[in-house]
């Protein structure tokens, strides 16, 4: 073989070797940048969904303080409170307060846990549901829940 071809080996090995670690470079460094910013993507898609989920929730919270402070749930909870209270007044009133306020579901239950009023399955109502959410409601009327 001779030197001529010698160094022309030589070179074509040291520019394909060159070539492969400067495109291999390429690809490592796009992928790192892609996942980089797949990675800020999915973190800003999550505290959005945070962000999002505790408004969300504030809204409900402001409804179901306004169907708690509203006049016809004090007079409920006033009436209610006597001995031997009539419950089956109210077995509806639930479905009214909860279309009031753009609510899907809403349960007016007892300090026990007795389902009063519940939308959309009112005949739940006389039922006690101790696995229920219990909140205090503080108002004139004093804490129920």
């Amino acid at each position: 073989m001779s030197s001529q071809n010698r160094v022309f080996l030589q070179l074509l090995g040291i520019v394909l070797v060159s070539v492969t670690i400067f495109g291999y470079s390429v690809v490592i460094y796009t992928k790192t940048a892609f996942e980089e910013i797949e990675a800020q993507r999915e973190q800003a898609q999550i505290a959005q969904f945070k962000q999002q989920f505790v408004r969300f929730g504030e809204e409900v919270v402001r409804r179901v303080e306004n169907i708690a402070n509203a006049d016809a749930t004090t007079r409920m909870a006033v009436d209610l409170a006597r001995d031997k209270a009539d419950r089956s007044l109210y077995v509806h009133d639930a479905i009214g307060a909860a279309q009031g306020q753009n609510l899907d579901f809403l349960e007016v239950t007892t300090w026990d846990g007795t389902i009063i009023s519940s939308t959309p399955d009112y005949s739940r109502a006389g039922h006690n549901d101790s696995t229920s959410v219990k909140t205090e409601w503080s108002g004139s009327f004093g804490v129920l829940g």
